[in-house]
């Protein structure tokens, strides 16, 4: 959601979104609210969607361009 909203993904993820992922994880719901709570996310997901401005596709090039960059400079420090 987040990244169709703003383009960017927050890491660590922030509260209350990562209390909420892990009360998902954990068991912390019945079965109803846990699907309550998937219904609400489709419907956030869809409407961020409708609204976002990113490509329908990801740059795969400039992604894995950016990985092997990302790579080798944790090997050359670590070297």
């Amino acid at each position: 959601e987040e990244l169709l909203l703003t383009g960017r993904i927050t890491l660590p993820m922030p509260d209350p979104d990562r209390a909420l992922c892990l009360k998902m994880r954990t068991g912390g719901f019945t079965l109803a609210e846990a699907s309550a709570e998937i219904i609400r996310a489709e419907e956030r997901l869809v409407e961020a969607l409708a609204g976002s401005t990113l490509p329908g596709r990801p740059d795969t090039e400039a992604v894995e361009r950016w990985m092997v960059e990302v790579y080798l400079n944790h090997w050359r420090e670590t070297a």
